[in-house]
């Protein structure tokens, strides 16, 4: 260090790195307190001496420090546990200060020189990097002389080894019995498993299992990942000789055990389990027992194909160790280890019987077997573990359906096992290949995949929990043949032709299929051939080939029936089996019955043989009667019934084999293997998982009944509203109604089902059964149809009440027995039947006229009740249809028959009866037809009218007769006094019934007839008339009518008898209205045509005065007085009382001269104003008048006196006298002054005048 130029000192600050162990970093080690030197420049010698040597002292914080490695159960971690162990330092920074790969044995490492400071340690044991448990650092502020521990995730643990599932059996023991192994709850501690744990950098520890399935491990870093990894080695019984069962590993799982206090210990429990077998078709449908139709009885067989093997001790001891495999046990080894099982369903009390070994078989008919794996146990001397090989064999009805090998699943999970069969069909491959490299495993199973015969599952298993036993499902070559049976159309379509009709699918039936070439129940049941039954040479079957048949029957009434087809499968190296099969099965006979009470239309207690086919070569049908061998040979069908060819395919498969060839080169020739394609053709069948068969029988789609009768003309023609029953032994199939004249063709009731061809219709139990062809040919029964007259029918189209149906007795019917054929399908050839004929020609007695709307009947004899009916047409005619009976004709009146039992009439009206009225009946048993007359009662009735006295024909009357079957017409008798009774459209008012007549003349059935007459709407006549049966002479009746109609006249007069001669009236007269007229000068007025007799009178207006008087006028009493006139009388006088003839006024009444000073007047009731004048005076007043009395009205005039016919009164007479005097003066005066005028005048005149 120097000091700088110019400078007589320097001070340095000192930073001092340490690194303490090899592969550490530098760290700062400066302690602050002692980093600091001065240098000074020496100015003298003894200076320059001490600073040329001057020694600093720097004192770093670095220290001794002693740390112990513990476990978490305080045993120490050292590298002899584990030579790969190493300790790291770091600081909290992740700093590496220091690594120890040493760690001595009692886990305390010595670290010389360590600087201070706090720090973070890391352990890495067993390929895992590890920190202390409770995240404790290390402090170092001075010298740690004793060692800090530090405890670090390391504990030690153990695992119990135990069986999935409980030994079967033992589920309930408690404890430990380490000598068989049992724990809690019957698990099996298996003893002889290598156990491992992987921590994952090739480090692998590794433990064998004891007698109680225990394995530790001591020091294993925990609260990481670790692997337990569990594998077969020897395991005592398994199958250990040659090592057919070791390295398997049987138990896999990657743990964290926790972080606590020392040893951890926990069960695990291994791939090595019991579980059941369960054979299966492949729609999961579980094998069973089954008897044959022929009695006998096949077991479900599952067998093991294995051998012994090596010998065992009874208990668990020390056995050999992994090192020596072969080392004799402790104890003697007296059990054989045998993998050799054998279950057979359901023969547990047959076997005993025989005295053979029981054990192996169940009690029940379902193939499912529990295969229990055990250790120490001489009754199961057997382990099974997950993924060992194992073949297994499985016959169902004689047949080997099953032979695969395969690798035991895991217990836990789903898994599949799919076969591809080209490796044992091909035979390059069978030879080269594993039988493993077949097996495709699937863990999650695609049912909706597609599989077929050469790529199918042969296993499923659900994986299970632990303690519960797995069932492993052997997928067998057993098919589900579903047999559809459709009508007889069916086998035409096959052959391409256009069925008779849409066929249908027939439920209800019962097949019988009878297989060869098929392995005896005894051979295949019997513990003893178990060698002979795994044999794949099968060199001794053929001694055992036999046959049986199947029955099942659609109970369900579903269309088909399912027969399990055990199908020989493809044998090894793709050689043919004993039997000549290489893959497939042999049917020789095939029976189709329909089964009485299950089958619809097949009565009870009847099984009929039903097979029929149709031979597309000659176009002919092949039925019973061609014998049965014939109809039940499955080679004459097609498609064919053998299910190896049903769905036949084929397949080409191009493999790669190896040839040898020689190459020649200069050196030499050598033989080189070289590789070609080669192709095989594989056809087979069936198409995986059931095969679908359609099949016609003798049943018929649909017939038909072809009815007919005659018509009027005596022709035979097809008739309508015939009820046809069909019964099969007493059991009605069919039944209808033919409603037209077309033949009634009779369908069975179907409903739309599902099937693998699409949606069909299906026969279902209903209204209409079907019939079958020729059962009266297979041994059983005959047909018989029935065919009445639908009474109900036929009077709905008259338009009758359909309820009358009761009335009629239908004991005449056309019947037929006979056995239906093919012709008969669908109406090719109906059924006849044909009526016979009774041809009515109906006439009205009175006329001779044709009897339309009548109602015919025929009743046969023996009964009281109509058979049959029809209703006459326009012309009287009529047929009736009945059988070859004898019967009596019957005639009624319209529809009065059915009007009166239907409660609308109070009588029917017959107006015939044969046997009654003419004595004879119709015997139809030797003809077919038939005709007769009949002239009913049905006369002509007349009525004539007359007024009430008996004598004058009375014309314009209306006449309503009610018939004795309640119809009602209307007569007019405009011009004419008499009316026929007769029925038409202009006549018709109201029947009861729906049946009418348009007659033109009168026809009228005998009865009691309603005559109401109207005039002018007015009843006047109601008389009852009787129509009687044998009118004597011409059928003709007339009755004369009496009506009450009036001619009179009427007489009004007030009430003091005065003729109201002049007065206006008005008359009302029923039917006619109001007339009017004057009453003349008798106050009489006449009325004509009255009817009843009365009119009523209104007196209208007298005297110019309004009356509005109205009364009741009849014929018995004309003459009425007016009640509402009364009597006017004025008095008129002068004013001294003298009697005036005045002049009286009675305004618009009249003016009239009271002589003598009195006026009467008779007057309507009512207010009058009256004027009295006389001599030049008048006096007005008012007057009431009432009805029927008297009013006085006097009037005083002002007149004194009268000269000379000038009234005066009394003033006026004094004035007139004056006027007198005054004019007597006034002449008096006039005349003098006249007098005084003459004279001056004449003198003037005497006197000339000057000029």
């Amino acid at each position: 260090l120097i000091v700088p130029y110019g400078e007589s000192s320097a001070t340095y600050e000192i930073k001092v790195y340490f690194k303490a162990t090899h592969g550490a970093e530098f760290v700062d080690v400066t302690n602050p307190d002692n980093s600091t030197i001065v240098v000074k420049f020496p100015t003298t010698p003894a200076e320059r001496e001490e600073q040329c040597h001057k020694v600093y002292t720097i004192i770093a914080k670095v220290y001794e420090v002693k740390i112990k490695l513990l476990s978490l159960c305080d045993e120490p971690l050292s590298s002899n546990d584990y030579a790969d162990a190493k300790l790291e330092i770091y600081t909290e920074d992740d700093v590496k200060v220091a690594e120890v790969h040493t760690i001595p044995e009692d886990g305390t490492i010595f670290i010389p020189k360590l600087p201070a400071g706090t720090y973070k340690l890391k352990l890495y044991w067993k390929c895992k990097w590890l920190e202390p448990v409770d995240g404790k650092l290390l402090n170092v502020t001075d010298n740690i002389l004793e060692a800090e521990v530090f405890k670090f995730p390391v504990r030690n643990i153990a695992f119990q080894l135990l069986s999935w599932n409980p030994i079967p059996g033992k589920e309930g023991f408690v404890g430990t019995d380490p000598t068989t192994g049992l724990v809690d709850g019957g698990y099996l501690a298996i003893e002889g498993l290598n156990a491992s744990l992987v921590y994952g950098c090739d480090y692998i520890e590794w433990a064998r299992s004891n007698c109680t399935g225990w394995v530790v491990f001591e020091k294993v870093p925990v609260g990481v990942e670790v692997t337990l990894q569990v594998y077969t080695n020897q395991t005592p019984y398994t199958r250990r000789e040659g090592m057919f069962d070791d390295n398997i590993l049987v138990y896999e799982e990657t743990i964290t055990i926790p972080v606590e206090e020392c040893t951890y210990t926990e069960q695990k429990h291994v791939w090595i389990y019991s579980f059941y077998l369960q054979a299966e078709t492949c729609t999961d449908e579980v094998l069973e027992s089954f008897k044959s139709a022929d009695g006998k009885w096949y077991n479900v067989t599952v067998i093991i194909c294995d051998t012994t093997w090596q010998k065992e001790p009874r208990e668990c001891t020390t056995g050999p160790s992994p090192a020596c495999p072969t080392c004799a046990p402790t104890v003697p080894a007296e059990i054989t280890v045998d993998f050799r099982i054998m279950n057979v369903s359901y023969a547990r009390p047959y076997l005993k019987r025989l005295g053979l070994d029981w054990t192996v078989a169940t009690d029940t008919p379902e193939a499912k077997f529990l295969i229990t794996s055990a250790q120490w146990d001489p009754a199961h001397p057997h382990l099974f573990v997950a993924g060992a090989r194992y073949t297994i064999k499985v016959f169902y009805g004689g047949v080997l359906v099953y032979n695969y090998t395969f690798l035991l699943p895991r217990p836990d999970k789903d898994v599949t096992y799919i076969f591809n069969e080209t490796y044992r069909l091909v035979p390059a491959l069978i030879e080269t290949a594993e039988w493993i490299d077949a097996i495709d495993v699937v863990y999650e199973y695609d049912y909706e995949t597609t599989y077929d015969w050469l790529y199918h599952p042969i296993l499923t298993m659900k994986g299970v929990s632990v303690g519960e036993y797995p069932v492993i499902e052997l997928k067998t070559w057993v098919i589900p043949f579903r047999i559809w049976t459709f009508t007889k159309s069916y086998a035409k379509e096959w052959c391409g032709l256009t069925p008779d009709h849409e066929p249908y699918l027939v439920p209800g039936l019962r097949i019988k299929v009878n297989f060869t070439s098929v392995l005896d129940n005894e051979f295949t049941a019997w513990p003893t051939n178990y060698g002979d039954l795994c044999d794949d040479a099968e060199s001794t079957w053929s001694s055992y080939d036999t046959w049986y048949t199947i029955e099942e029957t659609d109970v369900d009434l579903k269309g088909y029936v399912t027969i399990l087809v055990p199908v020989w499968l493809p044998r090894y190296k793709a050689q043919k089996h004993y039997n000549g099969i290489s893959f497939g099965n042999e049917i020789d006979k095939v029976e189709v019955y329909a089964v009485g009470g299950i089958t619809p239309g097949i009565p009870d207690d009847y099984e009929i043989l039903v097979n029929e086919y149709y031979d597309c070569d000659n176009n002919k049908w092949v039925t019973i009667k061609d014998g049965a061998d014939v109809i039940t040979d499955p080679a004459n069908y097609f498609p064919p019934w053998n299910i190896s060819k049903i769905n036949e395919e084929c397949r080409t498969v191009t493999v790669l084999e190896p040839y040898t060839e020689e190459v020649c080169e200069p050196e030499g020739c050598v033989e080189v293997t070289k590789y070609k394609e080669v192709t095989y053709t594989l056809c087979a069948g069936p198409t995986w998982c059931g095969v679908d068969k359609r099949v016609a029988v003798a049943c018929l789609e649909c017939f038909a009944v072809q009815v007919y009768g005659y018509d009027v003309c005596g022709e035979k023609t097809p008739v309508a509203h015939q009820r046809v029953v069909v019964k099969a032994d007493g059991l009605v199939v069919a039944e209808g109604t033919k409603e037209t004249t077309e033949p009634i063709k009779f369908e069975p009731t179907t409903e739309t089902v599902s099937t693998p061809w699409g949606t069909v219709k299906k026969i279902v139990e209903g209204a209409t059964l079907p019939v079958w062809a020729y059962t009266k040919t297979a041994g059983g029964f005959m047909y018989t149809i029935e065919v009445r007259h639908d009474i109900a029918a036929m009077l709905k189209e008259k338009g009758l009440p359909t309820e009358l149906a009761d009335k009629f007795c239908l004991e005449a019917y056309l019947g037929l027995s006979l056995e239906f054929e093919n012709k008969h399908n669908c109406g090719a050839e109906p059924i006849e039947f044909t009526w016979k004929a009774i041809l009515i020609d109906l006439r009205d007695i009175g006329n001779k006229k044709e009897l339309p709307s009548m109602t015919v009947f025929a009743i046969r004899m023996g009964t009281n009740a109509p058979a049959i009916f029809d209703i006459t047409n326009e012309d009287g005619k009529a047929v009736l249809l009945v059988d070859n009976s004898t019967y009596i004709i019957e005639v009624y009146w319209k529809d009065s028959w059915f009007l009166y039992y239907t409660g609308k009439i109070p009588n029917s009206i017959r107006i015939y009866n044969s046997f009654i009225h003419g004595g004879w009946v119709v015997d139809m048993s030797t003809v077919n037809v038939t005709t007769v007359s009949i002239e009913a009662y049905v006369y002509i009735l007349r009525l004539n009218l007359y007024k009430a006295d008996g004598k004058t024909p009375l014309t314009g009357a209306v006449v309503e007769v009610t018939w004795p079957d309640t119809a009602v017409t209307k007569h007019e008798a405009k011009e004419k006094s008499y009316v026929e009774v007769l029925e038409n459209k202009d006549t018709r008012v109201s029947v009861p019934g729906t049946f009418t007549l348009e007659s033109a003349v009168s026809q009228c059935p005998i009865g009691r007839y309603l005559i109401v007459v109207k005039y002018k709407g007015i009843e006047v006549a109601r008389q009852i008339v009787d129509v009687e049966a044998g009118l004597e002479g011409y059928p003709y009746k007339e009755v004369d009518i009496r009506c009450e109609v009036y001619d009179f006249t009427i007489t009004v007069v007030t009430p003091w008898g005065t003729p109201l001669a002049g007065a206006k009236v008005a008359i009302t007269i029923p039917g006619t209205g109001e007339v009017t007229g004057t009453l003349d000068e008798t106050g009489s007025i006449t009325v004509q045509n009255v009817p009843g007799g009365e009119v009523t009178l209104k007196v209208v207006e007298w005297k110019k005065v309004s009356v509005d008087w109205s009364t009741t006028v009849n014929y018995k009493s004309p003459k009425v007085t007016c009640e509402k006139i009364g009597k006017l009388v004025v008095k008129t006088t002068g004013a001294r009382g003298q009697p005036l003839d005045a002049t009286v006024t009675i305004a618009g009444v009249l003016s009239a001269t009271a002589k003598g000073g009195v006026l009467e007047v008779e007057l309507p009731e009512g207010s009058y104003d009256i004027t009295v004048e006389y001599g030049g005076k008048k006096i007005t007043k008012s007057a009431t008048v009432k009805g029927k009395e008297l009013t006085e009205v006097p009037v005083q005039i002002d007149v004194f006196i009268q000269l000379a016919g000038w009234p005066m009164t009394l003033p006026e007479f004094f004035g007139f006298i004056l006027l007198i005097v005054f004019i007597i003066i006034a002449l008096f005066l006039i005349m003098h002054e006249y007098s005084v005028w003459r004279k001056k005048r004449l003198a003037k005149a005497l006197v000339k005048p000057s000029k």
